[in-house]
């Protein structure tokens, strides 16, 4: 059956369309008939018939008689088991039944050529146009035939038009628009749905019979070798009526043994998308193209498993600004965007196979690709200004995604009841971000962040391997590898030249995962972390092209806007009243306590991360990256300085009563002068002394310690710190970060100046309020603090010095030297905060330790200063201070080095910056002097002239 339309078009106004949805709503509909009553389930009686009952196959339907098994030889009988052989009939031949099962029982076809609904929309009494919908080629197929089906649904092509705007080009504006349809191009859309029977006697018969005769034969070989071997377990299966009239006419019972999995298919979609584009734009500008290409999805449903698999080629976004430096904003670098592969396995770790660390429930295989992102704010700025009237899509798009974050919320809380095996095979490269400086320049910073890695593997808990329900940790390993960050010129959407701020960098994670809540042996979750090292490299132009991002890129998008007609949606906002805490609910809070106390208490989440080294280096001058190319390096005789943090580590315990156990320790600080006129001098500004035996030790610690009632104890302490202040080496590494804002400063635009759309506050009159001021609300009371509060920080044995000149050691200097305390202690009546400063003094002598004897000066005479404030019960503050007495004696030194140092304090001179050009890497081959530009071969103008 084939049908042809070739073409329908329906013309149609708002108004129409209003009066004829009034009229289908008027029509009365029947009211459903209630539901009947649930009748009580009736008890079926299964009573054997006779033989002579049992209706014969050719009673049967034909599509029913064709897929009986009783009307061919099958696998018990050929085993020699006795049947009847007046039931036995021949197969037909193969020809025979290739013909019947290819020959289609019902085959329809049906095409609509053209579909146009023409919409108009009715202004002072007339209808004028308003969208044009076009479909072309619809069509639908079916066919049937005796052991499968296929439907087919197709799109040739589809645009909707919109008649009261024209694009920018003045050409009609197509909101959605499809290549035209060509019968040699292909479809548009093409939905094809094919259904196969489960019972084929290609498949059930002839495979069957041989798969099951060579079972057969393998089973008999290995009993007649007498082989010892396992008893397989065998199911026990319900006896069925199969309508014989004794027990000798049934067919011998063959148990049944488990069979492997089949590669058998129940359900099987497949879809692509080749290409899809999004067009956006206003009445003014084009504001970006969104293409996707190649987005290709399946799922495969088994009896064991189901696959999902998905993948995308490349997604591209563009600017279509004419003459754009940037035009593609979003790009892919490799052939893939990503691709993944879920596969759930059902009921794969229940029984035997639970203690198989082989076996999970769902494998999840995710690849990403590497994908390049220009970071303009003015592009983002003129797509958040495109979204913004939309305030009903957004409040919609917002609920949206707080009911998916809450249904992802809920699925992760299921799946981590269930204690399912994920296993994890990600590797995902991570975005490549260039920051230009502005959209019109070729220079700014490019950030690879890098690749991620997420493995895991499944293990059983030490001590529970001879349970029947072992323990299983599951541990997983993520390495965020290959981060970097580095200056660069961008030309034609690649990195000419470049030198790095950012050395690369790894970090390594670990994460172990108790899934038996029963067993407390293990912390329920326990991480890890470590990265090894930290290279910052930094110099004027560097700091200048971060500072000229923010004044020029991120300024680009900081435009006046103009005021919008949203649309004023009410909303009621019901304010919940905030619920006081009662008596009872003090008096359950205290019980559970008093139970918690009891009971047992374990480890809940373990945590620890090391920090080896983090290391930011100071270069004076400029790397230039003009007419270069390739990675430059850093002139290590340029280097001013470095800062170096040393081991930073630390550590933290949460158990199962809310009692917090955290460390954290800095082993070192170290602050260095790398001026190459300093080899004899001071270098070292800033590091940790060693302890008074002359042993290592750490320069910060701080512990935090909470109990089950939470009460908190924090305990810092920093010790032997050594700080040498030689103000010009400070002030020269401030002079990096200065030049480096006043270059960003020149070429920054100006900022037009805003005026405020606002309307001015009218005072109110004296008697009048303003009927949109919000009543004043009573104040709402804090909660009542938990637990108690002690903080304890001290400073032990710091050493800071003044120096007059740093270019040598044999110099002289102020030294200040103190310790001090600080204590506080809060609870929830009461306030107190103690502190001083013991033996504060200042000494004038030499910078080195062995000639300060016999050669100290006392500036301030040792004293102590003390300090307390305390507010008991909330009845007052109370704050004294004790100074016992200041004595100073200045002397020709101490003013020596103070004139010294406030000398230094002005910037040094700009020193010439010019960089010598490095050595040609031809310089010695053979050139043409004809394409050559020395300056010895040109002619002298002005001599030629005055001759």
């Amino acid at each position: 059956m084939t049908g042809d339309l070739p073409d329908i078009t329906l013309d149609i106004s708002d108004f129409k369309l209003e009066e004829l949805m009034k009229l289908i709503l008027s029509i009365p509909f029947p009211e459903g008939r209630p539901k009947p009553a649930d009748d009580a389930p009736k008890e079926v009686k299964f009573t054997s018939r006779p033989a002579s009952s049992r209706p014969a196959a050719a009673s049967l339907p034909p599509e029913e008689a064709v897929e009986s098994d009783l009307e061919y030889y099958s696998a018990d009988e050929e085993m020699g088991s006795s049947v009847d052989p007046a039931r036995r009939k021949k197969k037909p031949a193969a020809k025979e039944m290739t013909v019947a099962h290819t020959r289609s029982d019902v085959q329809i076809k049906f095409e609509l050529q053209k579909i146009a609904v023409n919409l108009s929309q009715r202004k002072d009494g007339l209808d004028s146009p308003l969208m044009a919908v076009g479909i072309q080629s619809l069509g639908v197929g079916l066919d049937v035939r005796p052991m499968d089906m296929s439907i087919e649904t197709s799109l040739g092509s589809i645009s909707v038009e919109h008649k009261q705007f024209k694009t920018l080009g003045g050409k009609e504006l197509f909101l959605v628009s499809t290549p035209a349809f060509n019968e040699e191009k292909g479809r548009l859309l093409t939905f094809a749905l094919k259904k196969v029977h489960r019972i084929c006697e290609y498949y059930c018969v002839r495979h069957s019979e041989a798969i099951l005769n060579l079972t057969e034969f393998a089973d008999n070989l290995v009993a007649s070798l007498k082989v010892d071997k396992k008893e397989e377990e065998t199911e026990e299966a319900e006896t069925v009526d199969e309508g014989y009239s004794s027990e000798d006419d049934k067919k011998p019972v063959v148990p049944r043994r488990k069979r492997k999995p089949t590669e058998e298919v129940d359900i099987q979609l497949d879809a692509k998308l080749d290409e899809i584009s999004l067009f956006v734009c206003s009445n003014t500008q084009a504001i970006t193209d969104v293409k996707v290409t190649g987005l290709e999805a399946g799922v495969t449903v088994q009896k064991d498993k189901t696959a999902v698999s998905a993948c995308l080629q490349a997604i591209t976004v563009t600017d279509p600004t004419e003459g754009a430096v940037h035009p593609r904003i979003l790009s892919t670098i490799d052939p893939e965007v990503f691709k993944m592969k879920l596969t759930l396995y059902n009921q794969a770790t229940e029984g035997a196979s639970y203690s198989d660390m082989e076996v999970v429930d769902i494998r999840v295989g995710l690849t990403l690709g590497c994908i390049r992102v220009v970071f303009l704010n003015k592009f983002v700025a003129a797509i958040l200004s495109f979204v913004e009237p939309f305030s009903r899509a957004k409040a919609k798009a917002a609920e949206a995604g707080a009911s998916a974050a809450q249904s992802a919320k809920t699925a992760a809380a299921d799946l981590q009841s269930k204690a399912s095996r994920v296993a994890l095979d990600v590797t995902l490269k991570a975005p490549l971000i260039v920051v230009p400086r502005s959209s019109t320049a070729d220079r700014g910073l490019v950030a690879n962040l890098g690749e991620l890695t997420v493995k895991n593997h499944f293990t059983i808990a030490s001590g529970t391997e001879g349970k029947q329900v072992p323990a299983v940790l599951d541990n997983m390993d993520v390495c965020l590898s290959s981060i970097q960050l580095s200056r660069a010129i961008i030309e034609k959407e690649e990195t000419t030249a470049d030198v790095l701020l950012l050395e690369p960098m790894q970090l390594q994670a670990g994460l172990v995962r108790n899934m038996a809540p029963w067993f407390h042996g293990v912390p329920a979750i326990a991480v890890s972390g470590k990265m090894e090292t930290i290279r910052v490299a930094i110099s004027t132009d560097d700091f200048g092209i971060i500072m000229a991002i923010i004044n020029e890129n991120i300024a680009e998008g900081d435009v006046q806007k103009a005021p919008v007609e949203e649309e004023k949606v009410e909303e009621e906002a019901i304010a919940k009243p905030e619920k006081s805490p009662s008596k009872e609910t003090k008096a359950d809070k205290k019980d559970e306590e008093a139970k918690e106390e009891t009971s047992e208490v374990w480890v809940q989440v373990q945590a620890g991360f090391e920090v080896g080294e983090i290391g930011v280096a100071l270069y004076t001058g400029k790397v230039h990256l003009e007419n270069k190319t390739g990675r430059q390096v850093r002139r290590q005789e340029k280097k001013l300085g470095s800062f170096q943090v040393i081991t930073i580590a630390g550590s933290a315990t949460i158990n199962s009563d809310s009692s917090i156990l955290a460390t954290a320790k800095l082993a070192d600080v170290v602050l260095s002068d790398h001026r190459p006129d300093r080899g004899g001098g001071i270098t070292k500004m800033v590091y940790c002394r060693d302890s008074e035996d002359g042993s290592p030790c750490d320069m910060v610690s701080v512990k935090f310690e909470q109990n089950a009632k939470q009460d908190k104890i924090i305990e810092a302490n920093l010790q032997n710190l050594h700080a040498c202040i030689c103000t010009e080496f400070l002030m020269s590494a401030a002079n990096i970060f200065t030049k480096g804002m006043a270059e960003s400063a020149k070429t920054a635009p100006e900022k037009p100046a805003r005026i405020s759309t606002q309307p001015k506050a009218v005072p109110a009159t004296t008697g009048q309020t303003s009927s949109s001021q919000p009543a004043s609300a009573p104040p709402v009371e804090a909660p009542p603090q938990q637990g108690s509060v002690s903080i304890k920080a001290a400073i032990k044995r710091p050493e800071i010095i003044l120096v007059a000149d740093s270019s040598s050691k044999d110099t002289n200097a102020l030294v200040l030297q103190f310790e001090a305390d600080v204590s506080l202690n809060q609870s929830e009546n009461s306030l107190e905060i103690q502190g001083g400063l013991n033996a504060l003094r200042i000494n004038a002598c030499p910078y080195l330790e062995d000639k300060r004897k016999g050669s100290i000066n006392k500036v301030l005479v040792p004293c102590n200063v003390g300090f307390n404030l305390s507010n008991p019960d909330k009845k007052g503050m109370k704050i004294s201070a004790t100074i016992p007495e200041i004595v100073l004696n200045i002397s020709p030194p101490t003013v020596m080095v103070l004139s010294a140092a406030a000398q230094n304090l002005t910037p040094p001179p700009d020193e010439d910056e010019e960089e010598v050009a490095p050595l040609p890497p031809d310089l010695w081959s053979i050139k043409d002097l004809a394409s050559c530009n020395f300056w010895f071969l040109r002619e002298d103008v002005l001599l030629i002239k005055g001759l």
